[in-house]
């Protein structure tokens, strides 16, 4: 492959060649001029229903045959993002019955709509702008509001970008007395909103009920709102709609995108609860983009969603889930590498003792298996339709990279 391409967090001046993915289907890359590759990571975290899912394929074609784009800014608009909207504020239960979704094209743009939304609620009952609390170890994209936020070490030293981090408080995940910080700092400025990952997508760390009651707590005492951003656990991934909302939070913003569209399309959906809504009654919303809510994508979503509520999508991802489990604890019971399997149904965290991630990423690669390279271990994030063959084999590939080979 040529090197005319700026990749995302790769080098300006690459030295490694990249595999080049020729066609796709189910949970496999074909590469040009033959091989295989196993996607373990579902194409980071976005194929729930695999590669080239037919029906999506169709929905496509037939939505591109009929309307492939309209701006939904002066006056215009279509049926598709309203039909959406009702879909997905139905996951979030009764507090966002009445409330409204706005639509933008990636999950970092839609966090960037919900810190805008937070702060002018903020200054509506402040008249000021408030703080934002984020977690350690959280990730929230690489956009300038959402690379603020993100709590991973990568995003938190890139300081040569002009980012400032005045705005935002660190709390570290799970502690007993990170929430002492926020407490402290908000007697002297408002506490504009909490945003967190219900599971951390970095090494799938599941936030405790302590440390999620708490979060509530401080929006309570506070007024501040409480975002959940669940972009990588929502959808059934984690084997929820939403997995913050099955886990007891009351979210006033829910950020969804990556399998929102199976990756077939750049969609991200902002939802608002009621009460949220109707406290920024006649506030006019200063933030847009030329793609929000395009037809093509609307209609991709609407089927996304139908395929994964269905009877046969359900039983076939708690399969999955539960022989992945099985495999992963074979190997944690066998393998001196292995410390922990940490998350949530379909999506883990296999933690390391000794080789590093990469390292082991690397290794998988050459063996087939495309994997995800964390802080402390590999991620495993497969598709609800795989063959339990299909698994099993590929946890095989990784144990055998775990002790060298």
């Amino acid at each position: 492959m040529n090197h005319n391409v700026i990749y995302p967090f790769g080098e300006f001046d690459p030295v490694a060649e990249r595999l080049c993915v020729e066609s796709a289907r189910g949970p496999y890359y074909f590469l040009t001029g033959g091989g295989t590759i196993t996607d373990l990571a579902s194409g980071l975290w976005s194929t729930s229903l695999g590669h080239s899912y037919p029906p999506l394929i169709q929905a496509a074609k037939d939505q591109i045959d009929r309307l492939s784009y309209v701006p939904t800014w002066n006056g215009l608009g279509h049926s598709l993002d309203e039909h959406l909207a009702l879909s997905l504020l139905t996951l979030g239960g009764p507090e966002f019955t009445g409330g409204d979704v706005y639509f933008a094209s990636g999950g970092a743009s839609g966090i960037d709509a919900a810190l805008k939304i937070a702060q002018r609620a903020c200054f509506e009952r402040h008249g000021r702008t408030g703080f934002i609390v984020a977690v350690e170890g959280g990730y929230h994209g690489t956009h300038v509001g959402s690379t603020a936020v993100s709590g991973e070490i990568q995003n938190r030293t890139t300081l040569e970008y002009g980012i400032s981090r005045n705005d935002v408080v660190f709390v570290r995940a799970n502690e007993p007395g990170a929430w002492e910080l926020v407490t402290d700092q908000a007697k002297h400025r408002p506490v504009a909103a909490v945003l967190m990952e219900p599971m951390l997508g970095t090494d799938c760390v599941l936030l405790t009920d302590a440390f999620l009651s708490a979060a509530s707590a401080i929006c309570d005492d506070t007024g501040a709102l409480l975002i959940t951003d669940e972009v990588s656990c929502g959808l059934y991934r984690c084997d929820a709609p939403l997995l913050g909302v099955a886990r007891g939070l009351r979210p006033d913003l829910v950020i969804l995108s990556k399998a929102l569209t199976n990756g077939m399309y750049p969609l991200s959906a902002v939802l608002l609860s009621r009460r949220l809504r109707h406290s920024l009654s006649g506030y006019y919303f200063q933030h847009g983009e030329s793609q929000s809510g395009n037809p093509v994508g609307c209609r991709i979503a609407i089927e996304v969603l139908r395929s994964l509520e269905s009877q046969e999508i359900q039983l076939s991802r708690c399969r999955v889930s539960a022989t992945l489990d099985t495999a992963l604890d074979g190997l944690l019971r066998s393998n001196n590498s292995v410390s922990a399997i940490e998350g949530l149904g379909c999506f883990r965290s296999i933690r390391l003792i000794g080789p590093a991630p990469r390292k082991v990423w690397s290794r998988a690669l050459e063996n087939g298996v495309l994997l995800h390279p964390g802080v402390s271990g590999v991620t495993v994030c497969i598709n609800f339709l795989m063959a339990d063959d299909e698994i099993l084999d590929s946890v095989d590939v990784i144990a055998k990279c775990l002790s060298g080979g």
